[in-house]
């Protein structure tokens, strides 16, 4: 179950707030990616690159602008009771390294691929020194 794992929290954001003040707190913490919530509720996802290239680029006002705006909307959470093994597969069939994860469809934290890897590195190196 993906919840016996190292859920991390991670910075997160009100779907209103402004870019502006997002890239202040962004910068105060250094983070790199903030997950927008409506209700506690995940509902995008922002990087640096979405700030960069759908923020200042395309030439819009920070201030003037939410996070759900520039936010990439199509995003995939599991719930914590489930398997492993889903969170795997979406991982490596979208190339990304960590996924979202919710407890009753709140958000709960992320959940990394090195996290897995860790785990099941050590369950296969155990399973090996017991075969020798």
């Amino acid at each position: 179950m993906i919840k016996e794992f190292n859920i991390k929290k991670c910075m997160t954001c009100d779907k209103n707030e402004s870019v502006l003040n997002l890239v202040a707190k962004m910068k105060k913490r250094k983070e790199k990616m903030v997950i927008v919530l409506n209700r506690g509720n995940p509902v995008g996802i922002i990087t640096l690159s979405d700030i960069v290239f759908k923020g200042i680029a395309s030439g819009k006002d920070l201030k003037k602008i939410c996070a759900y705006e520039i936010s990439s909307k199509d995003i995939y959470h599991l719930d914590e009771k489930e398997d492993e093994c889903r969170a795997y597969i979406y991982m490596f069939t979208h190339n990304h390294l960590f996924c979202i994860i919710t407890s009753k469809g709140k958000f709960k934290g992320v959940l990394n691929l090195s996290e897995l890897i860790k785990k099941h590195a050590a369950d296969y190196c155990n399973a090996q020194k017991k075969k020798s």
